[in-house]
């Protein structure tokens, strides 16, 4: 059987896997390490296997045995009804190290509003890593910076910088359209029912009873939301006291000091109610929205 006696990481696209009794014919050498399939897979001898991934060897937090085994296309040579391939593991007690190192990354760089510049990060493996977009990016300002496969190596990894979304450039150039903050946020709220406010379910309320109630939506660090429109659905109104001229919606950017947006006026109805702002001007931009409630039940709020 074949067996590994050591590994070596000979550059940073490329293992060595030194050892014994490696088929030199009839069968198909295969690499991993970290979980990735190596790229190439050459025999060099009996004693000696190189396997390269052309973006790069991936990294690893750890020491890592990288895996080694050989395949035959078919056992029929074994049982004349079975074609499953026939495989080999080398046994392989010898570890690697590969850690992530970032020795230099792009600086200066000049790109517009709309992104489409390109980012370089120089670090050996990186860019494998990176072709698992579902697990691992690069992120530029809190949005992900698009990996470049074609523009990439196993030195280097580049990214294509994303839109830069801003009051300014939102307003301006219309980088990013508006939407419903129903999706884009972290709810948060003074009893464990708050979440009824956004389930979509116009039928439960956010079951408040608690005066210096709160119910309200959180967007991701040095981020703000730029309102131009909220609105807010009631269900049975039997006393229009609870809210007129006491509910609240407020913006902070620090969850301590809250600014009046608007207080409710006796228009409050069962159904949907709205507030607006047409000028891009008067938008609200903060990081934190609530409603508040000085009163018993003043934040039982339907849907908002």
């Amino acid at each position: 059987m074949p067996i590994v006696d050591s590994v070596v990481l000979t550059d940073s696209a490329t293992i060595t896997f030194t050892g014994q009794n490696f088929f030199t014919s009839g069968y198909t050498p295969k690499a991993q390490f970290n979980g990735v399939d190596a790229d190439e897979v050459t025999i060099d001898s009996v004693t000696t296997v190189t396997a390269k991934w052309n973006k790069g060897v991936p990294t690893t937090g750890a020491a890592t045995a990288p895996k080694l085994w050989f395949v035959k296309a078919s056992r029929r040579l074994l049982a004349a009804s079975d074609d499953s391939p026939l495989q080999h593991y080398a046994t392989n007690a010898a570890t690697l190290e590969n850690p992530l190192e970032i020795t230099a990354s792009t600086s200066g760089l000049s790109c517009s509003f709309a992104g489409g510049c390109n980012y370089e990060v120089t670090a050996k493996g990186l860019s494998t890593l990176l072709t698992d977009s579902k697990n691992n990016n690069i992120e530029v300002c809190g949005n992900v910076c698009e990996y470049q496969p074609d523009e990439s190596n196993s030195d280097k990894a580049v990214c294509r910088v994303p839109q830069i979304s801003t009051t300014y450039s939102d307003r301006e150039f219309k980088i990013a359209e508006s939407t419903e903050m129903l999706k884009t946020g972290v709810y948060f709220g003074t009893n464990d029912k708050f979440g009824n406010a956004f389930d979509g379910d116009l039928l439960n309320n956010s079951g408040d009873d608690s005066a210096d109630c709160e119910v309200g939506m959180s967007f991701k660090e040095k981020h703000v939301g730029l309102i131009s429109q909220v609105k807010f659905f009631m269900g049975d109104i039997q006393d229009k006291t609870l809210w007129v001229d006491k509910l609240k919606f407020q913006g902070s950017n620090d969850k301590t000091e809250w600014t009046d947006i608007f207080t409710q006026d006796e228009n409050i109805n069962e159904g949907w109610n709205y507030h607006s702002w047409t000028d891009a001007a008067d938008y609200k931009a903060f990081r934190h929205y609530r409603f508040f409630g000085p009163v018993a039940k003043s934040c039982k709020i339907n849907e908002i």
